[in-house]
Order: C-alpha cells, then sequence, then structure tokens
C-alpha cells in the first residue's frame, strides 16, 4: 500500500514535503489503526545538493570531513492525520560526503547477549 501511494506521488519527487504530505493523504483511513514512518532524500547531481524530508523517522545522518552531523526535518508519522503538513530541508553537497538512512529498527534493537 504504501509503495503504491509513493507511486502515485511521483509528480512530486522533486519536492519531499509534498511526496510525503500526499502519501500521508493516500494512507489516512486505510492503515487498519496502524501508522508507517518514513524519509525521503531527493539528490540533484547537477546541483550537488539534496532535499530531505521525514515523517516519524529517525534523523539522516551526514558523514563530511570525519565529522557526523544529524540532519532532521521530520514530521508526524504517516496514516494518522490527513491534514499533517512536511517540511524539508536542504543540504548542498560536498566531494567526499557519506548519507546513512536507517530504521528505528537499528536503534531499537535489543543486544541479545545482555
Amino acid at each position: 500500500m504504501v509503495k503504491m501511494a509513493t507511486s502515485a506521488q511521483r509528480q512530486h519527487a522533486a519536492s519531499p514535503e509534498r511526496l510525503l504530505a500526499g502519501v500521508n493523504e493516500a494512507l489516512c483511513g486505510s492503515t487498519q489503526g496502524q501508522f508507517v514512518t518514513a524519509a525521503y532524500v531527493y539528490l540533484d547531481a547537477e546541483q550537488g545538493e539534496l532535499s530531505y524530508a521525514a515523517a516519524g523517522h529517525p534523523p539522516m545522518l551526514l558523514l563530511r570531513d570525519g565529522q557526523v552531523c544529524w540532519i532532521e526535518e521530520n514530521g508526524l508519522v504517516l496514516g494518522v492525520l490527513s491534514s499533517a503538513a512536511y517540511s524539508s530541508t536542504k543540504q548542498t553537497l560536498r566531494k567526499g560526503d557519506r548519507l546513512l538512512l536507517y530504521t528505528d529498527g537499528v536503534i531499537e534493537a535489543a543486544n541479545g547477549g545482555e
């Protein structure tokens, strides 16, 4: 269902906040009481820039010059409130930058050895 809702927002691919708002609207009322977290990054290689927005998702990490920065631009999880608004942030990319997107399962996982 999420994949179909996202595909239907293809015209907003370069606008993460609009894409997430459209996906959210499509999911509201059809998630059977569940919700979805999401992060969306649009990379513009010609401009050397990225646009990022999220919905209840952990922050994206940017490794630049040996330093890790959190990129947080977060809105409400998807599928809860049809009028939820999302915003995005833009970052200029530099040669050597590395990005890391991950799920909340990574930070919520328990150590089986403890």
